[in-house]
C-alpha cells in the first residue's frame, strides 16, 4: 500500500514538474526570441512564475523552473552572468515564497480572500524583490540588481494578485503543501446503492455547510444528486466518494471505481434526455473536468460551483 503511494506521488510530482517546466520555457522562450522586453534576459513576465509556482507546489515547482531556465538558455545562450542570476534568483525565490506563505499557518488554504493575505503576499513579493536584486548586484552590478528588483516586484503585484484569485477560487487547482500543515475544512462521504446513503449524505452536508444560504446548499445537493444518479446507472459495483470544500466558490470532487464513464461528455446539441440536469450543471459550472486513470481504474470528476 505504502508502495503504490510512493508510486502516485512520484507520477504527480513528475507532472507537476513537466507542466512547470513548459510553462517556463515558453514564456521565457517567446519573450527572449520577439525582444518584446528591451531588459536583461532575467526580467520579464516569467519573473512571477517562481513566486506563484513557489508557493503552490514548493521545490517540486523549483525544479521545473529551474529546467524551464535551462531548457531556454541552451536554446538561445544567454549571457552566463543573466543565466546565473536568473537560476540562483529562481531556487531562492520560489522556496522562500513557499516558506513564508506557509509559515505559522494553520491550513493549507491559499487565497487572497483577507486583509492578512494580501499582507502575506506583499511580504513575499517585496522580499523576493529584494534577494533577485542582491544577487544580480553581486553577479552584475547596480543597474541589474534595479531591473531584478522591478522585474520581480511589479510582475509579483500586478500579475502574480490576478493569477492566484484565479487558479483558487475560480478553478481550484490541487497544490502541494507542507506535511506539518493541516488540510483545509472539507466534507467527504461515500455514497453506495441504498437510498439511506444518500439521505445520510445530505444530512451531514447540511450540517457542513450550515452557514450557506439555502438555495447554494441545494445547487450542491442538485450537482451531487445528477452525477449519482448517472454513474449508479452505467457503473457496475456503484461506489461514488464525494469531496466538498468550500471558499469563496464551492469545489465538487467525485471519484468512482470502474471502467471508463464520463457523465460529463454530452453532445451540444443532443435532445433533453436523462443528461440533461447535468448539462445545465456543466454549462453553469466555473470548472467541470473529467479524467480516468487507467492504471488505477478510477474516475476523477472536479466541478467548480
Amino acid at each position: 500500500m505504502e508502495s503504490k503511494k510512493a508510486t502516485r506521488d512520484l507520477t504527480s510530482y513528475f507532472i507537476i514538474v513537466c507542466i512547470c517546466t513548459t510553462c517556463y520555457f515558453l514564456i521565457d522562450i517567446f519573450l527572449l526570441s520577439t525582444h518584446v522586453l528591451k531588459f536583461s534576459a532575467f526580467v520579464g513576465i516569467k519573473n512571477v512564475l517562481p513566486i506563484i509556482l513557489g508557493m503552490f507546489y514548493g521545490p517540486v515547482g523549483t525544479i521545473g523552473c529551474v529546467l524551464g531556465c535551462v531548457f531556454t538558455h541552451c536554446i538561445i545562450n544567454t549571457p552566463v552572468n543573466d543565466f546565473l542570476i536568473e537560476m540562483i534568483s529562481i531556487i531562492l525565490v520560489s522556496n522562500l515564497s513557499f516558506f513564508i506563505w506557509y509559515f505559522k499557518k494553520k491550513d493549507d488554504r491559499m487565497s487572497l480572500k483577507k486583509k492578512a493575505d494580501y499582507y502575506r503576499f506583499g511580504i513575499i513579493v517585496l522580499s523576493t524583490s529584494i534577494i533577485s536584486a542582491l544577487v544580480a548586484l553581486l553577479l552584475k552590478g547596480t543597474h541589474a540588481a534595479v531591473e531584478a528588483f522591478f522585474g520581480y516586484f511589479v510582475m509579483g503585484i500586478f500579475i502574480g494578485i490576478p493569477i492566484i484569485i484565479i487558479v483558487t477560487s475560480v478553478l481550484w487547482v490541487e497544490r502541494l503543501s507542507p506535511k506539518s500543515i493541516s488540510s483545509y475544512p472539507y466534507f467527504e462521504r461515500i455514497i453506495d446503492s441504498t437510498p439511506e446513503s444518500f439521505i445520510d449524505f445530505n444530512e451531514q452536508l447540511e450540517l457542513f455547510a450550515a452557514k450557506l444560504p439555502m438555495k447554494r446548499l441545494f445547487e450542491i445537493e442538485n450537482c451531487v444528486e445528477e452525477v449519482m444518479i448517472l454513474v449508479k446507472d452505467n457503473v457496475p459495483g456503484f461506489e461514488l466518494r464525494v469531496r466538498v470544500q468550500i471558499d469563496d466558490s464551492v469545489s465538487i470532487r467525485f471519484y468512482y471505481p470502474g471502467d471508463k464513464y464520463n457523465p460529463l461528455h454530452f453532445e451540444k446539441n443532443s435532445e433533453v434526455g436523462e443528461s440533461s440536469g447535468i448539462k445545465m450543471i456543466a454549462y453553469r459550472a466555473l470548472r467541470a473536468s473529467y479524467r480516468y486513470v487507467k492504471r488505477h481504474t478510477t474516475n476523477y470528476i472536479h466541478i467548480v460551483m
